[in-house]
C-alpha cells in the first residue's frame, strides 16, 4: 500500500490505459517552452474503512476508481510558487463506495489528496467537495466530487514524483457538527505515478548600477544580481500582510564603516497586480539583518522580510515584483541617512516576481507541524502535519458583542492509542487574542465524540464556532494556537496536548467600532435663595444613572438610592455660599449700629 504521512499529498495521477491492460506510464513535464498537457489516468483499487459510525461496516469494503490527473494547464511549475492538479474519478462497476448507514442530505462530503515519494518535495491539503444533496440510505452509492482542484506547492527544484493519495467521506451528524466518522479510502493497488520537472523560484539574473553616496562611499559601479523573493505564505487573508524575503545574490557590496544590525535600511521597490508582470513603483523598506565590518560584504545574500498590505488587493492572485533597491545607514534623528547605495536595475528582461493567493478576508488555513504529547502510557511525542483553519463569521463587530469565530482542523494520522468510549473525547484548542482586546486566550471547546474511537483510528478533530467577547475599540487579532485531546470516560483518562512545531499560524482580525453605552440622565438642579440670616436649599432629584461608569461615579447617579457625589458637592457649595451671605448680612447690621446709623 502506497502510505502517506499527510493526506496533504499532492494528486497528480499519470498512468494511461492500453488496449491490453493498464499500464502505468510516466508523464514528464519539462519547464521551459509550452508543452501539450499529459493527462495521466488509471484503475487504482482501494480498501475502504468506516471509523466513529454508530453501525459501521463489519467487513471492508474494496472500491475501484478510475482516476485521472490533469498538471497544470501552462505546464509549467515553479519552486515555492502555489500550482495545481485536477483530479478526476469514476467508479468501476461493480465496485462502488456505498454509504455504511443511512445518511441524511447534506450529511458526506469527499476529499481527495495527492502524495510526494518525498515530503520534502512539497506541500498541499486534501481538497474537499461538495455535500451530497439528497439522503443515502445505507447501500446506497456515494456519488464522487466532478472534479477537484488539489493545491500544492514543489519545495525543491528537479524532477518530483508525485501520486494519487487517499480519498475520504466525511460524515456529519444530520448534516452539521460534530463529526460523526469517516470513511478512509486507502489505494492497495501500485498507484500510478506522474513526474513534474520544477524549475527554480522566480529570479532575475539582472545587471544594476550602484552609486554610492556619502559615508558609504561615492561613485557607480556595476553588478550581476540575482534577485529571489520567496512567500512566507502560498495563500494569505485578504488585509492580513503578504510577507516576502527578498535577497540579492551572485554579487557583493562592501562597506566602509561598520555596520551592526539595525544600522541601516533596505529598500525595495515593489510592484503587485493581479496578473501580468507589474512595474515596481511602491517602496517597502526593512532593517538590514546581519552585521558588517568596515571592508566586509553587506548581507544582501540573507534573506530579509518585506511586508505588503493586502487590504486593497482583489481575491485571488497576487503577482508582487521587485526593482531598484536601495541600502541607507538609519539617520540618528530621523533626518537625511549618513549614506545610501542605491542600485538601479539597467538588464533587460522580465521583474523578478512571486505569487501569493489572496483569500476571503474572514478566513485563512495554516499548513502547521504539531508536537502531539500524550499522557504516561499512551506512547511517546510525535511530530504531526495538521491543517487549521480559522473563519470569522463577520470580521466588523460593536463593541460589547461577540465575534463568531469557527476553529476547523484536518490532521495526518493522530490516532487514538486505546479505545476512547463515546462521550469521552472533547478536542480544546486555543484563540490567542492580541491588539485592542489585550493579550488573553479564549478556550474554543468542541463536542464530545458521539461514537466510540477505536484503538490505531484518526481521532477526528471536530470543527466548532466560539463566541469571543469583544469590548474594546479598535482591531483585535485571533490567532490559533496549542490544542488538547481530552479524554475522560469509562476506563480510561487521560490527553493528548499538542503544541506548534513549525509553521505560521492562522488568523481573523476583528476590527470593532464604539463602545459600551452608557445613560446618563438630566443632571440634578440646586436653587439657593439668600436671605438676611437663613439660605434655603431646593433640591430637585432627576431620574438614576442607568449604568455606572468604569472606576467609579463620573456623571452623577451612582447607585439607585444614594446621590452622586457631584450632587452632594453641590449642596455643600451652596449651604457654604447661603452662610457666607448669612454672615455678611450680620456683620452690616453690626457696623451701621456702630455708626448710629
Amino acid at each position: 500500500m502506497f502510505k502517506s504521512r499527510a493526506w496533504r499529498g499532492i494528486v497528480a495521477t499519470a498512468s494511461a490505459l492500453s488496449t491490453a491492460g493498464l499500464t502505468t506510464a510516466v508523464a514528464v513535464f519539462t519547464l521551459g517552452a509550452t508543452p501539450a498537457v499529459a493527462v495521466a489516468a488509471a484503475e487504482v483499487t482501494y480498501n475502504c474503512v468506516s471509523t466513529g459510525l454508530s453501525d459501521p461496516v463489519p467487513v471492508a469494503q474494496t472500491v475501484k476508481l478510475n482516476v485521472e490527473l490533469i498538471p497544470p494547464a501552462a505546464g509549467t511549475v515553479r519552486k515555492d510558487s502555489p500550482s495545481t492538479v485536477t483530479w478526476k474519478a469514476t467508479y468501476v462497476a461493480g465496485d462502488e463506495l456505498v454509504a455504511p448507514v443511512d445518511l441524511a442530505a447534506n450529511a458526506a462530503k469527499v476529499d481527495a489528496s495527492i502524495d510526494f515519494a518525498s515530503t520534502s518535495d512539497g506541500t498541499t491539503q486534501p481538497k474537499v467537495g461538495d455535500s451530497n444533496g439528497t439522503a443515502l440510505p445505507k447501500g446506497t452509492i456515494i456519488p464522487l466530487p466532478s472534479e477537484l482542484v488539489i493545491p500544492f506547492t514543489p519545495l525543491k527544484t528537479g524532477n518530483i514524483v508525485i501520486s494519487p493519495g487517499k480519498f475520504r467521506v466525511h460524515v456529519t451528524a444530520g448534516g452539521e457538527t460534530p463529526l460523526a466518522g469517516i470513511v478512509t479510502c486507502e489505494d492497495t493497488t501500485a498507484p500510478p505515478t506522474t513526474t513534474i520537472t520544477v524549475e527554480p523560484a522566480q529570479s532575475d539574473p539582472g545587471r544594476y548600477s550602484c552609486e554610492r553616496n556619502r559615508s558609504l562611499g561615492t561613485g557607480q559601479t556595476s553588478h550581476d544580481f540575482t534577485i529571489t523573493l520567496t512567500p512566507k505564505a502560498t495563500s494569505v487573508r485578504k488585509g492580513a500582510n503578504v510577507e516576502i524575503d527578498w535577497q540579492a545574490t551572485g554579487s557583493q557590496l562592501t562597506t566602509p564603516i561598520d555596520l551592526g544590525t539595525g544600522a541601516a535600511r533596505l529598500k525595495v521597490k515593489m510592484g503587485t497586480a493581479t496578473s501580468g508582470n507589474p512595474t515596481p513603483s511602491t517602496v517597502y523598506d526593512t532593517l538590514l539583518t546581519g552585521t558588517s565590518d568596515a571592508g566586509d560584504n553587506l548581507p544582501l545574500g540573507t534573506k530579509h522580510t518585506l511586508k505588503i498590505p493586502t487590504t486593497n488587493a482583489t481575491v485571488g492572485t497576487l503577482v508582487v515584483t521587485a526593482g531598484e533597491f536601495t541600502i541607507e545607514t538609519v539617520a540618528a534623528s530621523g533626518g537625511t541617512p549618513a549614506g545610501s547605495i542605491v542600485c538601479t536595475r539597467t538588464g533587460t528582461g522580465t521583474w523578478p516576481s512571486a505569487s501569493v493567493q489572496i483569500t476571503n478576508s474572514g478566513s485563512q488555513t495554516g499548513n502547521l507541524t504539531y508536537t502531539c504529547t500524550p499522557s504516561s502510557g499512551w506512547g511517546v511525542s510525535d511530530d504531526y502535519d495538521v491543517d487549521v483553519t480559522l473563519t470569522a463569521t463577520n470580521t466588523s463587530v460593536a463593541a460589547g458583542s461577540n465575534a463568531v469565530v469557527r476553529w476547523a482542523a484536518e490532521a495526518d494520522l493522530l490516532t487514538a492509542p486505546v479505545q476512547f468510549p463515546a462521550g469521552s473525547t472533547k478536542v480544546v484548542a486555543d484563540l490567542n487574542l492580541t491588539g485592542a482586546e489585550g493579550t488573553k486566550t479564549v478556550n474554543s471547546e468542541g463536542a464530545a465524540n458521539t461514537s466510540a474511537i477505536a484503538e490505531d483510528a484518526e481521532i477526528p478533530l471536530v470543527s466548532r464556532d466560539t463566541n469571543v467577547a469583544l469590548t474594546k475599540s479598535g482591531t483585535t487579532v485571533i490567532t490559533a494556537g496549542k490544542f488538547v485531546v481530552q479524554v475522560s470516560g469509562s476506563g480510561v483518562s487521560g490527553s493528548i496536548s499538542c503544541t506548534i512545531k513549525s509553521g505560521t499560524a492562522p488568523n481573523v482580525s476583528i476590527t470593532v467600532t464604539g463602545a459600551p453605552t452608557v445613560t446618563v440622565s438630566p443632571t440634578s438642579t440646586v436653587t439657593v435663595t439668600p436671605s438676611p440670616a437663613t439660605a434655603t436649599a431646593t433640591v430637585t432629584k432627576g431620574a438614576q444613572v442607568r449604568r455606572t461608569p468604569k472606576d467609579g461615579v463620573a456623571t452623577g447617579g451612582g447607585g439607585e438610592s444614594m446621590p452622586s457625589g457631584t450632587l452632594l458637592v453641590t449642596i455643600g457649595a451652596a449651604l457654604a455660599l447661603a452662610g457666607t451671605l448669612g454672615g455678611l448680612e450680620v456683620r452690616r447690621r453690626r457696623i451701621q449700629r456702630a455708626s448710629g446709623r
